[in-house]
């Protein structure tokens, strides 16, 4: 066990450090996100690869990257309930988590891919 938590991928993943503030945003933006139309998808995709700064993209990687526990590139409802947890207590109600994520789960995949 000791060997294992010695392993660069763990000492590289303990180190990095999240901006909370910043943490809070990005999922507050998930729960107003709505996905009920192509073109509105089509926006948000262009803002966010077009006019989002790169320090800006790099920082919502990390957040990302923090909530996705399992580290297979995308997000699960349990992993983006943990992430609410973490980063917002126990003040979000697990309903309106579960609608959000519905709603960004545009193929209905069970994932939000990053």
């Amino acid at each position: 066990a000791e060997e294992a938590l010695q392993h660069p991928w763990i000492s590289q993943m303990s180190s990095i450090s999240i901006d909370t503030n910043a943490a809070k945003a990005a999922l507050g933006n998930l729960q107003n996100f709505s996905a009920d139309q192509k073109l509105k998808q089509a926006s948000f995709a262009y803002i966010a690869t077009q006019l989002l700064s790169k320090s800006e993209k790099e920082n919502l990687a990390k957040i990302f990257k923090e909530i996705d526990t399992n580290g297979d590139g995308k997000l699960s409802l349990e992993e983006v309930m943990n992430g609410y947890e973490k980063f917002f207590g126990q003040n979000k109600e697990k309903e309106d988590i579960i609608k959000m994520f519905n709603s960004v789960d545009t193929d209905g995949s069970g994932f939000i891919d990053y």
